[in-house]
């Protein structure tokens, strides 16, 4: 059990996928290879930024990017060096899941046996955080999406209910690298 387990990163690349492939098919993919040195991988994430195609599809005028990738690829780390560089927001579902499942409420036990199970949380509540988060830190610069949409119903309905993503960049990474970096971190998850 756990992030770095072999089950957790099949079951997430079988979630995955289709969100990927569907990305891909509209030109708004820019996969990275996280095996790369450090600075290598960030001038590819850089593209979200720099490329000619982002739009600005959101109400508040600013562009979303969503960002995934397995447990290990090294998201949080990449994100930070572009909140660094762009001053855009960063939002990690996962740590707002987190937080939010620390609450003493109906929606934070769903939350909490959800995550023990392995399972997703459903999607409103995911897609509810986010738009909140949102909402209370505007950001005309944008928004990385750290670790969502994590399957294909969390990506229609977030661009069916919030806004369109401008663009995906979608981690990748040998499977020894990403579990020795899971192993190697303490990050306190349960």
């Amino acid at each position: 059990q756990g992030a770095f387990a072999p089950a957790s990163r099949k079951q997430h690349r079988r979630e995955c996928e289709p969100v990927v492939t569907h990305f891909r098919s509209q030109g708004r993919l820019i996969e990275v290879d996280s095996s790369l040195a450090p600075d290598d991988v960030y001038a590819l994430a850089r593209q979200a930024f720099t490329g000619k195609a982002i739009t600005k599809l959101d109400t508040k005028g600013a562009p979303v990017i969503f960002v995934l990738g397995g447990p290990g690829v090294g998201k949080g780390t990449q994100c930070a060096r572009l909140v660094e560089e762009f001053g855009v927001a960063h939002l990690s579902s996962g740590d707002l899941l987190r937080a939010e499942a620390k609450k003493d409420t109906d929606r934070a036990k769903l939350i909490r046996e959800r995550q023990v199970n392995g399972q997703l949380v459903p999607t409103e509540i995911t897609i509810s955080l986010l738009r909140d988060a949102i909402a209370a830190n505007p950001n005309p610069a944008g928004y990385l999406l750290d670790g969502f949409p994590r399957a294909m119903d969390q990506a229609l309905a977030f661009e069916r209910d919030v806004c369109a993503a401008s663009k995906v960049l979608y981690f990748t990474c040998p499977e020894e690298v990403a579990m020795k970096r899971c192993l190697d971190r303490n990050t306190g998850r349960a």
